[in-house]
């Protein structure tokens, strides 16, 4: 490869790496613990601190309008500058070139101008979120939390169908699961946790960060799920509605429901509106009154699988989903006796969806078509028949405490240990091979930490103690490339070549020998990386991204910078060697 193709190629890399490894720098080094704790609010927390925020805001704001209205604008209140000029463009009219505590309230006049504050800070949160999920997370043993280790059972959904499930239906199982932990995860407002399956086995283990509490865990792991649809009393809903008009803007639906004389089979259900914080908005709630006696419901545990569809007669998205054998035989009498009713889908005390029932429906695939359905509106509807029940039995095998006190101080422990490894490398490789072994240190402790850890942001990497030692022992690795280049070097030397052949040829013979031995380890990594777990699984991803970053720092980088030196010097050579028989040409 030439000169310019190698600059090209190692300026593209660094390019990217940079953008890689920007999110996880930004995480651990410029951004404050508030906003790390923030970010990791569930969506209806992170609106409802974001509303209080924006309202203390803009009381700070008038505050400081009355107190001196040509005062500048504070550092914790100039991210309403940006709105401010919106909304005087908004109003025909032009924004001041600098912000005063007078200009910049007069840019917020309306109730609406607090919502977009509001939203403001939501999308800053937001934002946050959608970068840590691109940066490298310290695992359990750095940061502390709860380790929770889950197995499948199958035999009681074996036994209903009696036969085995495939290998598809057991496939199917573990990603609905993994997909309904992640889903409660997050309506619980659980720090971002870590969820992986066992490779090749029915296992899944679930690493949850800063989390203490078993019981909040337990809750979250019990239960097979409350979906459930029941048929609207359309004569009783019509009453409550008439009633909460009656009573106006302030209504207790406890009151109004006492007063209707209900009896204890029919329950009243709330039906929200999503807000622009995508979470259900209070003030945007139409309830309904269902019969939830046993004979008019129907529970969806029997739901194998849900997903969106395109009705080709109307165009519109339909939610589709399916049922088992013995959910589609009660379904189908279900539906004959409530043709022309309407059919509440209802999910933790909350109506997801309403549908009108046309006719008996065979067959057990059902399709519901709403009216107004977006595409996102149905992309949910279908992640909760999805998720809202465990397709099969879940245990936990295992489950465990780790002190955050035993994290910081693994943390200390690992610090100083790699910054002690990697300085005695270092050291190692100036003394014995002098310029070229500066040129190697720097590239290998340096750039290629630096491209290991970019790729592993790219990833989401988890990094936990034994994938430190993968990347410690890749550091070991990647100094063995550049000594079996140094000494090739060396032996062309001895045997009379000039330095410049020597150099060239040096790195051409030790080319396979280098190849060989990385891509024999590499191929053992891969399949560590593949039937291991959690732990195996982490040295043997660290160590395999370090083999290809390090084969890049060594083949490609440190070969550049060499030539680069050698180019710029009048002598064609370079140190190689703490021997001064090698620190010059033939």
């Amino acid at each position: 490869m030439k000169k310019g193709s190698k600059l090209i190629l190692i300026l593209l890399v660094t390019f990217f790496a940079c953008l890689l490894i920007f999110p996880t720098l930004k995480w651990y080094f410029l951004m404050s613990v508030e906003d790390k704790k923030i970010s990791s609010y569930s969506q209806e927390a992170l609106r409802n601190y974001s509303k209080k925020k924006a309202l203390n805001d803009l009381v700070k704001l008038k505050e400081l309008y009355n107190k001196d209205p040509n005062s500048s604008i504070p550092a914790s209140l100039s991210y309403l500058i940006p709105i401010a000029k919106n909304n005087y463009k908004s109003s025909m009219k032009i924004p001041p070139n600098i912000f005063t505590a007078k200009t910049l309230r007069e840019g917020f006049l309306t109730d609406s101008d607090m919502g977009e504050v509001s939203l403001e800070i939501y999308r800053y949160y937001e934002n946050i979120k959608k970068d840590k999920s691109r940066i490298i997370h310290l695992g359990l043993d750095l940061s502390g939390g709860m380790s929770v280790a889950i197995s499948l059972d199958y035999s009681s959904v074996e036994k209903k169908l009696g036969r085995s499930l495939t290998f598809a239906e057991r496939e199917d199982a573990i990603y609905r699961i993994m997909q309904i932990l992640k889903d409660r995860v997050d309506r619980f407002g659980l720090t971002e946790p870590k969820i992986v399956r066992e490779a090749g086995g029915n296992k899944i283990f679930l690493d949850i960060p800063g989390e203490k509490d078993e019981s909040r865990v337990s809750t979250l792991l019990s239960g097979k799920g409350n979906l459930t649809f029941y048929v609207v009393d359309d004569e009783s809903t019509s009453l409550l509605h008439r009633k909460i008009l009656e009573a106006g803007s302030f209504f207790s639906i406890s009151e109004i429901q006492a007063s209707m004389n209900l009896p204890d089979s029919k329950q009243i259900f709330p039906w929200y509106v999503k807000d622009s914080y995508g979470v259900d908005d209070e003030l945007s709630v139409r309830y309904y009154v269902v019969d939830a006696s046993p004979e008019n419901s129907f529970d969806g545990a029997h739901i194998k699988d849900a997903g969106v569809s395109n009705d080709p007669r109307t165009g519109r998205d339909t939610v589709a989903f399916s049922l088992d054998v013995d959910g589609s035989e009660k379904f189908f009498k279900f539906t004959q006796k409530n043709i022309g009713k309407s059919l509440a889908v209802v999910m933790e005390g909350k109506i997801k969806s309403v549908a009108g029932i046309g006719y008996a429906i065979t067959g057990g695939n059902v399709s519901i078509q709403g009216d107004s359905f977006d595409k996102k509106e149905a992309l949910d509807l279908a992640l909760v028949f999805k998720t809202a029940a465990f397709p099969v039995d879940i245990k936990i095998d295992d489950l465990r405490i780790i002190g955050p006190t035993l994290g910081a101080r693994t943390i200390n422990l690992g610090i100083k240990a790699s910054a002690l490894a990697l300085c005695l490398v270092f050291l190692f490789m100036c003394v014995y091979y002098g310029l070229s072994g500066i040129v190697a240190g720097f590239s290998l402790v340096i750039y290629n930490i630096f491209l290991i850890l970019a790729i592993l942001s790219a990833f989401n990497f988890t990094l936990t103690l034994t994938s430190i030692a993968g990347l410690i022992l890749t550091m070991g690795m990647a100094v063995d490339i550049n000594i079996v280049i140094y000494e090739r070097i060396k032996e062309e030397i001895r045997e009379g070549r000039k330095f410049e052949n020597a150099f060239e040829d040096g790195f051409k013979k030790a080319f396979l020998s280098i190849m060989d031995a990385n891509i024999t380890t590499f191929i053992a990594v891969i399949f560590l990386t593949l039937l291991g777990t959690g732990i195996i699984q982490g040295f043997a991803w660290s160590l395999s991204v370090g083999i290809v970053a390090s084969l890049f720092s060594s083949l490609i980088f440190s070969r550049f910078i060499l030539e680069f030196i050698i180019s710029v010097r009048k002598s064609k050579f370079i140190g190689i060697s703490w021997s001064s028989k090698y620190a010059k040409s033939n």
